[in-house]
């Protein structure tokens, strides 16, 4: 996971000073040259923002789980911005541990633990994570539920 968060710091940098480099050429034409199509530098744009985004949510999101009484308060924390999730423990029908990730051969196996709740959309609690670290999380939810 660190190879592929270094290729794209380093790729999104580079993104970025093309993205301010075709900026500067749309407002500072030179002569004889074909001036930038405003939709390119808005694809190129929004495709630079949507990747420093995803990014920024990889490097900095950090959850926290917290259990009191009947209620899992479940929060997702990007740089201050907050999202909670409050699920309690009657609507949990199935606490599932999933493999998401190492399926071919250049990537290590990963695991996430995802709750199945009565009439809502399933909740990812993590991903991509190591086995261990999806399977403690897993029988902390159970032991909880029980």
């Amino acid at each position: 996971m660190g190879c592929m968060t270094l290729f794209l710091i380093v790729w999104v940098s580079g993104w970025s000073m093309g993205c301010v480099g075709m900026l500067y050429r749309y407002f500072e034409p030179v002569a004889g040259e074909q001036a930038i199509p405003l939709f390119v530098l808005a694809f190129m744009w929004l495709a630079d923002i949507g990747v420093a985004a995803f990014l920024i949510y990889f490097v900095f999101a950090k959850r926290t789980f917290r259990f009191v009484g009947r209620t899992l308060t479940f929060e997702v924390d990007v740089l201050g911005l907050k999202k909670t999730q409050e699920i309690y423990r009657d609507d949990i029908q199935q606490i599932k541990l999933i493999k998401d990730g190492g399926e071919s051969d250049d990537s290590f196996p990963s695991w996430g633990v995802t709750l199945e709740q009565t009439g809502k959309k399933k909740v990812s609690l993590l991903f991509r994570q190591r086995l261990e670290v999806s399977t403690w999380l897993r029988d902390l939810l159970e032991a909880w539920r029980a």
